[in-house]
């Protein structure tokens, strides 16, 4: 694969930069292109946004020296727009890019309304590849063994992060855990007895688990480990990846319209606004074709 990794200079790109050194390292077939997104309003002429550019280019190489990523990037450049993310989004079409790396606004811990920033909450709506959203604060030994946990709703929006994680998986050699989370209905917890709430609970668990042996075995996984979960989705899995020592994990994202945005949350979003690991989000429409041969060089 090959992947745009953007990045905006300052010390929340560390961890996108850290996460695309290390999945030089350790996965074949991986090429990786580091961007930097010029954002500059429309009245700007030529001369200075190319003295802007040849700048923040010395800036970008001097980056990958300080971060000592230069031997993993096949190449660098600067793309300039009034969005910054309409300029990565450019990027990735013009060069066939197969995803892109992008860093988190703020550290783990942070408000998540805040957390992922801008461009990153974008670039997960907008663009029809793979992001990867990288915590500021990677901490690289994390990455070492864990599995790589993926998120599924059991619906066809979940089979892409599947085929992705079950890829990923296997150049790593690492183990795949398929996790899948329910919620019991709570009405009528105050009314029935506490064995028979537990029950209840226990039966649509094991339900659930059916459901997702089918699932995983239909989508060619039927090895990887699973785990069922009761509560609500995004806490649930956060959990779970953080008790696992996961090194990444991996959901689908249905692009929730506007107003639907209003309404409910992504869990793709929640994940990536908190997780303490790298998140990433297929799109539910990806097909995980690789992208053409001879990316060209960035201009």
């Amino acid at each position: 694969m090959r992947w745009i990794v953007g990045l905006d200079l300052r010390a929340r790109s560390q961890g996108a930069l850290g996460f695309a050194r290390w999945l030089y390292q350790h996965a074949r077939h991986h090429r990786f292109f580091a961007v930097h997104a010029l954002a500059l309003p429309q009245p700007y002429g030529g001369f200075i946004p190319d003295q802007l550019g040849a700048q923040a280019l010395v800036q970008l190489n001097r980056a990958l020296e300080e971060a000592d990523a230069a031997s993993a990037i096949a190449d660098v450049g600067v793309v300039t727009d009034e969005l910054a993310e309409r300029g990565l989004e450019r990027a990735i079409e013009e060069h066939s890019a197969d995803g892109v790396i992008i860093g988190r606004r703020a550290p783990a811990g942070a408000a998540r309304l805040v957390a992922l920033g801008r461009v990153a909450r974008r670039m997960i709506r907008r663009v029809a590849q793979p992001t990867i959203v990288v915590p500021p604060e990677l901490e690289l030994a994390r990455l070492e063994r864990g599995p790589i946990v993926v998120a599924s709703d059991l619906g066809a929006s979940s089979s892409p992060a599947l085929r992705f994680a079950s890829k990923l998986a296997e150049e790593l050699g690492r183990e795949l855990v398929i996790a899948h989370v329910v919620r019991v209905h709570g009405s009528l917890e105050g009314i029935v007895s506490q064995s028979a709430w537990s029950s209840a609970q226990l039966e649509h668990c094991a339900q659930a688990r059916a459901r997702l042996e089918v699932w995983a075995r239909e989508g060619g996984a039927a090895s990887a480990r699973l785990h069922v979960a009761v509560g609500p989705s995004s806490p649930e899995l956060l959990a779970f990846a953080e008790g696992e020592r996961a090194s990444l994990i991996v959901c689908g994202s249905r692009r929730l319209s506007l107003a639907e945005r209003v309404f409910t949350s992504s869990v793709g979003t929640e994940l990536a606004a908190a997780a303490q690991v790298p998140v990433a989000i297929i799109p539910y429409d990806h097909e995980g074709d690789e992208g053409a041969e001879g990316i060209q060089a960035f201009t």
